[in-house]
């Protein structure tokens, strides 16, 4: 509905409503009327990166990530692994307690805070914001200049309602110079975000404005903020270009869940009967394998469609979640590994490349187009008929 339309009842009745590429009244929902959950779910969240290659304290370089994972709900907000906000009146939002004082979105005198409300297409859009200055890891000086002057600019300068220095704890100080840049962006605001764009500098969640992009940036299977929230059984659909078959999105994953969550994705079982021991269905057991027969080379045919998988916890003695120490995870990766309709066989040995075609290619011709979705459908028939 937020793309095209497509299940709004005024395009029946609007001059324009053939037209799935004008927007009309209904085609949007507004966050404060987003909730999915009073009817019983889905519960919806949207993965965003907030940019942040700039060290706030030492206004030094970060090397790294260069982005925080920002997880956005009907219900309120996560940002990175620790800081939560709820959702009150009016699109305010009101920070979490977690024990300490710093919290991107606490002010020093208490209270929600007036963040920019936005709908839910503008969230969905800024969830895909793949092309912009800011790039996560991939954010570098040449990278933000070229993007900023051919404006490949889809990410999203989101007001989150308080300046560096009316947040509470956060160690910025304003000098003299401090103050003339202050004042220069209260006055040219706008230019000066420009400008940020322009050198790749942001300043994550602790500036007035935090750059959001494509929440692939920071974490591209989506997984991350669902292990955050220890929920109890996960299906990760690899979606992601890998045409040399190397597993890069779950190998990112299982690396910064260990870091930042202490989390070790490990495999379950090693063949079959161990698959089975679980309860797991004999005709799914058959389509099950090793993470390393998803990853064939490209000589070969990968074996498998999927794999299960256990993101396991330290202790849990302290945590909140129900005492919550694993969670479960079915890997399904698309692969094409020789039981699949003649068609879909036909299309890969005509394109080596499928089902990792480049993700820049957004017109698919019907062949391309219905290639993918029997693949998927083939895939899930296989796994969850039952």
């Amino acid at each position: 509905r937020v793309f095209m339309g497509a299940v709004n009842p005024l395009r029946h009745r609007h001059v324009e409503g053939q037209n799935v590429a004008h927007v009309i009244e209904g085609d949007d929902v507004a966050f404060g009327e987003y909730e999915p959950h009073a009817a019983g779910g889905p519960l919806h969240i949207f993965n965003v990166a907030v940019n942040e290659t700039v060290d706030i304290a030492s206004q030094r370089g970060i090397r790294d990530r260069q982005s925080e994972n920002m997880g956005v709900g009907p219900a309120g907000l996560s940002i990175s692994t620790a800081w939560h906000a709820l959702w009150q009146a009016s699109g305010r939002v009101e920070a979490i307690s977690d024990g300490s004082s710093l919290h991107p979105l606490r002010s020093r005198t208490g209270g929600a805070v007036d963040v920019e409300p936005l709908t839910v297409r503008q969230w969905m859009g800024i969830s895909g914001a793949a092309i912009s200055p800011g790039l996560g890891r991939l954010t570098g000086p040449a990278t933000a200049l070229l993007f900023t002057l051919a404006n490949l600019r889809l990410g999203y300068w989101w007001k989150s309602g308080l300046r560096s220095g009316d947040r509470a704890g956060i160690p910025f100080r304003y000098g003299i110079f401090g103050r003339i840049k202050n004042a220069f962006f209260r006055f040219l605001s706008g230019q000066s975000l420009l400008v940020a764009e322009l050198r790749g500098r942001f300043g994550g969640p602790w500036r007035q404005y935090w750059y959001l992009s494509d929440g692939g940036h920071f974490e591209n299977s989506g997984v991350y903020e669902l292990l955050r929230r220890r929920v109890r059984f996960i299906i990760m659909c690899g979606a992601g270009q890998d045409r040399k078959h190397e597993g890069t999105d779950i190998a990112e994953l299982s690396r910064i869940a260990r870091i930042d969550l202490g989390a070790e994705i490990e495999p379950v079982g090693s063949e079959p009967k161990d698959w089975s021991a679980l309860g797991v269905p004999g005709h799914v057991v058959e389509h099950l394998g090793l993470v390393e027969e998803l990853l064939a080379s490209d000589s070969k045919l990968p074996a498998k469609h999927a794999t299960l998988l256990r993101a396991r916890f330290p202790g849990s003695d302290s945590d909140a979640w129900h005492g919550r120490d694993a969670c479960w995870i079915l890997y399904i990766k698309a692969t094409v590994v020789g039981d699949e309709p003649m068609d879909v066989r036909n299309y890969q040995s005509t394109h080596p490349d499928f089902p990792n075609e480049t993700t820049l290619d957004q017109f698919f011709d019907e062949r391309q187009w219905e290639s993918y979705r029997k693949l998927g459908d083939h895939i899930g028939t296989k796994l969850f008929r039952a």
